[in-house]
């Protein structure tokens, strides 16, 4: 008897899955990471961070990110990475279908 239910709710779930990912990415900002500034040096992993990150028409605005960010994926001066824009600013979003692409590396200028 649960079965067949708890299927429909796997399926569901599966669904809702790929359409907020597909959503997300149509509504990303892309930018280009400029500065990074810790809010509370040496809690990093625990707060996140302030960067400031140039926009594809040259504007640098400033963003969070936040400590999920962080740890799924390291960030770097000069990383390609997806913004999205809510009430408080500007976020750092992170995809499992478009991850953040590295191509400063650069651990110096952290």
């Amino acid at each position: 008897m649960h079965q067949p239910i708890l299927l429909f709710t796997f399926f569901i779930l599966i669904i809702y899955f790929f359409a907020m990912e597909w959503y997300r990415l149509r509504t990303t900002i892309h930018g280009e990471i400029v500065r990074i500034n810790p809010i509370f040096p040496g809690l990093e992993n625990e707060v996140g961070f302030n960067i400031d990150v140039r926009l594809k028409d040259g504007q640098i605005v400033p963003a969070m990110a936040e400590p999920c960010a962080i740890c799924i994926n390291p960030l770097f001066i000069g990383d390609k990475v997806d913004l999205i824009h809510r009430h408080d600013g500007y976020v750092v979003h992170v995809s499992l279908v478009r991850p953040i692409k590295h191509t400063g590396c650069s651990r110096m200028n952290r």
